[in-house]
């Protein structure tokens, strides 16, 4: 492997190690538990304005278990908090947590992990998306049909 690319694997470990510090509590065990038991909870735009940097973020960074296109769910990611159920997923009605009843009164420090986990994996990719950008290899998608 090439020295630059044995710096990104570095690098990408580095990323892991902080969002798992970042994700205290939070474990990609799968649990086997039927989602649509568990309570349901939007997620805010505000907070969460690009759904997306979830997915990447548990899916391809920390190695979550998902499923992809389902009826009216695009893609769900499946965790545990404290050792309780909790899936992410982004569906018709946007984005929601599925979680335990057990943690209902964690919903905000959840929330506020994510949004924190979040924040630094932003901060991760910006340099490449600027020097994509800037080199001209962005292709922006027509959806307005």
């Amino acid at each position: 492997m090439s020295e630059n690319g044995e710096m990104e694997k570095d690098l990408l470990e580095l990323l892991r190690a902080d969002l798992s510090e970042r994700l205290s509590g939070f474990s990609s065990a799968n649990p086997d538990v039927n989602v649509y038991k568990l309570n349901s909870s939007r997620l805010s735009r505000e907070e969460f304005p690009v759904p997306e940097m979830l997915l990447l973020m548990l899916r391809n960074v920390l190695g979550w278990q998902w499923s992809g296109t389902g009826e009216k769910v695009r893609w769900t990611v499946y965790g545990t908090f404290n050792g309780e159920p909790l899936t992410i997923e982004l569906g018709k009605f946007g984005l929601s947590m599925r979680s335990a009843p057990g943690l209902n009164g964690s919903r905000s420090r959840i929330e506020g992990q994510l949004k924190s986990a979040v924040n630094l994996l932003e901060q991760f990719i910006k340099p490449t998306l600027e020097n994509q950008i800037s080199s001209g290899k962005v292709t922006i998608g027509n959806h307005l049909n």
